[in-house]
């Protein structure tokens, strides 16, 4: 919830200062602030601060682990701003009706944006970076310790480890008051071998009156990583967590996908012609890729996709893609670095094999090898694949057990907690890697 808070401040900040720097504008530009000028500039420059707090987040600027950084704050904050700005005199040419030569005062308005931005920012920061929940850590083990030093490297998440019991067994009542009291405790958080011990969950239920969180290790996890911890989960914790139905969000969803898809594929058509040329053009073979790959259910579909590598590369080759494959074609380098190549996973969408958003679907001989090797693997075939997910926009393909490893505890994060608004941030955050490529 404090992150979540956090979040918001930062947000809300942005809006209040885009205003502030609008107003600035405003009387830079005419001298005066008056009714006439505010109510010419007003509705058209709301409309397109819209845009900048959604290429803010496109951008990371609201993504807590960034704002410890400032060199790297700052030049998110400059390639947002100049992002925004062409963005915003591309709507304002396209909507004349707004009336107002936007040129001039989008520059000045940019300018005083991000100084007020960045600033805001600075504040933000140091204020952020004093921690607003004292944690005692309950338990030792690689994972809580590595959680502890997570914790200390990013304050301004708002936790501090302020102290760690190791000997659980070993720790009377009297001292475990004693520790809350000493270093005034508001979280504690339950490492996964001390989830075992009843005589420290009957201390920590018998401290409860003083109003500390509690959070078991997983729901601690999830909330700094925004993933689910493999090595502390259960077949119980899967079964009652990741099964849960979602009816109103699946029903209205399929048709949102539909029309959306529909939609997509008619304004990307000539696109979608120039590129199967390119492909035919620069290589032989089809201009598309199909391939089985496993969905909902565990049931194989037919993915579509525009062919970027020589024909029969998969013959020839692993399933995944190694750094500098010599199987990758020169247009279908291009295609892959513009990610064009998935548009054809449109048609899947279409036809109800896939989603927009969920696990990206793996090919029959790869399930088949990470069931073997990664505990609850199956799981993230309750719900249909999707062309962008949770795990594409925070971690990198995966070439190896490891790196499936990985990806497999934020696809389970996201079935855990699929939402619209959920779908919505991953959209963007997709949109982000078409528009700066990482």
């Amino acid at each position: 919830m404090l992150i979540k808070i956090k979040q918001a401040i930062l947000v809300i900040g942005d809006i209040a200062l885009l205003y502030a720097a609008l107003f600035l504008m405003i009387f830079v530009r005419y001298g005066v602030i008056n009714r006439f000028y505010t109510d010419a500039h007003l509705v058209p420059f709301s409309i397109v601060f819209i845009l900048w707090v959604a290429i803010f987040y496109i951008s990371g600027l609201y993504d807590l682990r960034t704002v410890k950084n400032r060199f790297g704050t700052a030049q998110q904050l400059m390639i947002a701003a100049i992002s925004s700005l062409v963005v915003s005199m591309i709507a304002f040419y396209l909507i004349p009706s707004f009336n107002i030569a936007p040129k001039r005062n989008l520059v000045i308005f940019s300018f005083i944006f991000f100084v007020f931005s960045y600033g805001w920012r600075e504040l933000f920061t140091l204020w952020a970076k004093t921690p607003q929940r004292k944690v005692l850590m309950v338990g030792s083990s690689k994972e809580s310790d590595a959680m502890n030093e997570y914790l200390f490297g990013n304050p301004q998440l708002g936790y501090k480890v302020s102290f760690q019991i190791s000997d659980v067994e070993n720790t009377t009542s009297e001292y475990f008051s004693e520790i809350l009291d000493k270093y005034d405790i508001d979280t504690i958080i339950i490492s996964p071998e001390a989830e075992h011990s009843q005589k420290i969950l009957e201390d920590i239920y018998k401290n409860l009156p003083r109003g500390i969180e509690v959070m078991d290790f997983t729901s601690a996890y999830e909330l700094f990583y925004k993933k689910v911890p493999l090595s502390s989960i259960h077949y119980l914790w899967v079964s009652t967590n990741i099964s849960k139905s979602q009816r109103i969000y699946e029903t209205i969803k399929r048709p949102l996908e539909i029309l959306s898809s529909l939609i997509l594929l008619i304004i990307l058509s000539p696109l979608i012609l120039l590129a199967a040329i390119g492909i035919k053009l620069t290589s032989k073979g089809p201009a598309f890729y199909t391939q089985p790959r496993v969905g909902r259910k565990q049931k194989t579909f037919t993915i579509y996709k525009f062919r970027t590598m020589i024909d029969g590369a998969h013959k020839e080759g692993p399933d995944w893609t190694e750094i500098n494959d010599p199987r990758i074609t020169g247009f279908g380098k291009f295609l892959r670095f513009t990610h064009f190549d998935e548009v054809p996973q449109l048609f899947n969408v279409l036809r109800g094999t896939m989603s927009f958003v969920g696990p990206r679907p793996e090919s029959l001989p790869l399930v088949e090898s990470f069931r073997k090797k990664i505990p609850y693997y199956d799981a993230r075939h309750l719900i249909k694949p999707g062309v962008t997910g949770w795990a594409q926009v925070n971690y990198k393909p995966s070439a190896s057990i490891e790196e499936a490893y990985e990806k497999l505890q934020y696809d389970l994060y996201y079935i855990k907690e699929r939402s619209f608004t959920l779908d919505f941030l991953i959209v963007l955050k997709t949109m982000k890697m078409f528009l700066f490529n990482y």
